[in-house]
């Protein structure tokens, strides 16, 4: 019994010394301040190259003790920097336990900066004499100049001949700085008044991802219809793309392609009034159009006689204007043929044509020549070019000649008889 007394007695001063204990040690663990910072928002999100970005940072005191005289600094780097004269360093002052408080910054970015997520440092203390708390933000940044478009576009051939197949060659680049992903390039040839159809493809290329400033090339394989009408069709492309925030993005295009083929131009001599030596008259000469696209503001011009052979007796050019697809006009001139050119001869006249093809409006020139055939004499007479000289009415006209003279005489001789005999 005396034993449990004292077992009892023990445990009780055993607990009273621990109670006691705890009181005496709880002012020796003595409550401290502590602070921690988070990023409340930064803005604008994503943060731009060569822009600006306010960053807000919420500090909070999480320890049981009052902060006396809390600092915040923060430590930009690249690419982010503050503006001359703004200060890295705030003073918080009292910050009681749970207290929390919401400071902001200004930072410019960098017009170089890369897109991505880069750090910024800062730290902060409880006091003038505390340990200084290092730790970081991250802030995305990306441009948001994003730009893809078409820089160039060829077809070979250039001239798409009806029914026959061309391959259509597009450059697409994004001019901007950012990323664009998904981005689906449509040639659009659903149209009833294009003569189009992609053959061995779909109407449609795909890139996953297409950088800043980088370039890609697509080719799409196109069939001209068979009856298709020569000219230029515009054929509408379509640009979609996202962004890294995805963001979509559509922009409209077009690829004009051409129907035709390489002027088909006949220069020849209608007719003419020349054919020997010595005399002047006309020629006519006919240009015709045998190519299946028209032609527009022709011109034709003959070119002067290097030997004297002819000379030109009217303006050597002559505007003749629009040529329709089989179709001809024609020009009149008017020369002389030197006396000097002996017979037969073949004269050749050169002859140049300027023209415009009306389905691409490519100016070109041909030159040609037309021919002028010289007869001879003999030649005129057996071809019943000349006629030849009938003497029949010299003939009457001298035997009338003579009858009259012979009246005269046989008068004159008669009346010298007369006069004779009285005479006598």
């Amino acid at each position: 019994m005396v034993v449990m007394k004292r077992v009892v007695l023990f445990a009780f001063i055993f607990a009273a010394l621990v109670a006691f204990s705890s009181v005496i040690l709880s002012p020796v663990s003595a409550a401290s301040p502590a602070l921690k910072a988070t990023l409340v928002k930064y803005e604008p999100a994503p943060a731009e190259p060569g822009g600006y970005i306010d960053v807000w940072i919420k500090i909070e005191n999480k320890g049981d003790d009052t902060a006396t005289d809390a600092e915040f600094e923060i430590m930009p780097k690249y690419p982010f920097t503050l503006d001359p004269g703004v200060s890295a360093s705030q003073k918080l002052g009292k910050l009681w336990p749970l207290q929390q408080v919401v400071i902001d910054y200004r930072l410019r970015v960098d017009e170089e900066a890369l897109e991505g997520s880069s750090p910024v440092d800062f730290r902060f203390r409880t006091d003038v004499d505390g340990v200084w708390t290092n730790s970081s933000i991250s802030i995305s940044v990306q441009s948001k100049r994003i730009n893809v478009g078409i820089s160039s576009i060829e077809s070979s051939p250039y001239l798409i001949r009806p029914g026959d197949y061309s391959t259509i060659t597009l450059k697409v680049q994004n001019f901007g700085d950012s990323s664009a992903s998904d981005v689906i390039i449509k040639l659009d040839t659903s149209a009833s008044t294009t003569p189009f159809s992609t053959v061995n493809s779909t109407t449609e290329k795909y890139l996953k991802l297409l950088e800043g400033g980088s370039e890609e090339t697509l080719a799409f394989k196109v069939l001209a219809s068979p009856d298709a009408i020569a000219g230029a069709y515009k054929v509408p492309i379509t640009i979609t793309y996202y962004d890294r925030a995805g963001n979509l993005y559509s922009k409209e295009d077009t690829a004009s392609l051409v129907v035709g083929t390489t002027p088909s131009i006949q220069v020849a001599l209608s007719s003419t009034t020349l054919n020997r030596p010595g005399t002047s008259g006309k020629i006519i000469v006919t240009v015709t159009n045998n190519g299946i696209g028209g032609l527009k503001f022709v011109t034709l011009r003959l070119a002067e006689s290097d030997d004297g052979a002819y000379q030109l007796l009217s303006p050597s050019q002559e505007y003749i204007g629009n040529i329709d697809s089989d179709n001809s006009e024609t020009a009149e001139f008017e020369m002389y043929i030197s006396n000097s050119t002996a017979a037969p001869a073949t004269i050749t006249i050169p002859v140049e044509i300027e023209y415009t093809d009306a389905s691409t409006n490519q100016q070109g020139t041909l030159d040609s020549d037309v021919k002028i055939r010289l007869y001879s004499y003999a030649e005129l007479l057996d071809f019943g070019l000349i006629k030849k000289p009938s003497y029949t009415g010299l003939f009457i006209g001298l035997a009338i000649v003579l009858v009259i003279v012979g009246f005269v005489v046989i008068r004159r001789i008669m009346r010298k008889r007369k006069e004779h005999h009285r005479a006598q």
